[in-house]
C-alpha cells in the first residue's frame, strides 16, 4: 500500500507487455494475475476495474483515449459504474461535475469538458488521460510510460501527482524505459531481459543507473 514498484528493461524485455497482462488486456500463456489481499484471480479489465485497479497504457491516442471524441467522455468512460443511475442510465450532472474536477484538479488547459481530445496538446491529453483514473477511488495503478511525449512542466506535474497518489495509499505499478524516472520515484524496482525478471532492487540497497543498465543488457 503506497508503493512505487518500478518495472525496466528493453524495449524488448516485456515490461509493456507484463503492463498489459497486470490489467487483463492481454491473455497470457501461462501463470495468473493474483490480487494478494482476497486472492482474487484478475481475468478481465472490468474485473479489474471492479477490484480498484486502474490502467493507463503506453500509447495514450491509440490504447488509451477516444481522441475524437470529448473530454468529457473520455473522463467518464472508466468510471461510468460511479456515476451511471439505478437503471444504468448516466447521470449529465455527474458527468460534468466528475470532468470539471479532472479539469480543475490537473490543471488542464481546455475550454470546457466539450472539448474534442484532438484539439489538446500531448501534455494535456496525458493530463485527462492519467487524472479520470487518479479522480476515483483506485487502490492499484498500473502506469505504462505516464511521462512518454510530454514537456519537462508537464512531466514535474504528473510525478507531483504521483508523489500525492502515494501519500494517499494508492499502489502504483510504474513500467518506464527512462531510469532516471523511475530512480527518482520507485520504492523497489524490477529489471527485467528476455521476459524474465532478472533482479529486484530496493531503494533501501541504494538505485545507480550503472548496476541497473548492467542487468538489462
Amino acid at each position: 500500500k503506497g508503493e512505487i514498484l518500478g518495472i525496466c528493461g528493453l524495449s524488448d524485455s516485456g515490461i509493456h507487455e507484463l503492463a498489459e497482462a497486470l490489467f487483463a488486456v492481454r491473455e497470457v500463456s501461462s501463470g495468473t494475475v493474483v490480487l494478494s489481499n482476497s486472492n482474487t484471480v484478475i481475468q478481465s479489465p472490468r474485473q479489474a476495474m471492479s477490484l480498484k485497479i486502474g490502467y493507463v497504457p503506453k500509447d495514450r491516442d491509440k490504447q488509451a483515449l477516444m481522441v475524437n471524441d470529448t473530454i468529457e467522455n473520455n473522463v467518464c468512460l472508466p468510471a461510468v459504474e460511479l456515476i451511471k443511475g439505478r437503471l444504468g442510465f448516466l447521470n449529465p450532472r455527474e458527468k460534468r461535475e466528475l470532468t470539471n474536477k479532472v479539469i480543475k484538479e490537473f490543471n488542464v488547459k481546455a475550454n470546457d469538458g466539450s472539448q474534442i481530445i484532438r484539439g489538446l496538446s500531448g501534455g494535456n491529453r496525458q493530463k485527462v488521460n492519467l487524472g479520470r483514473w487518479m479522480i476515483q477511488d483506485k487502490e492499484i495503478l498500473i502506469l505504462d510510460c505516464p511521462t512518454r511525449g510530454v514537456d519537462i512542466g508537464v512531466k514535474a506535474y504528473i510525478y507531483n501527482a504521483m508523489i500525492e497518489a502515494k501519500n494517499k495509499g494508492i499502489s502504483m505499478i510504474v513500467v518506464s524505459d527512462e531510469l532516471p524516472e523511475l530512480i527518482g520515484m520507485s520504492d523497489t524496482i524490477l529489471i527485467m531481459k528476455n521476459g524474465v525478471i532478472k533482479k529486484t532492487v530496493k531503494r533501501s540497497s541504494g538505485f545507480t543507473e550503472e548496476s541497473i543498465i548492467e542487468v538489462m543488457l
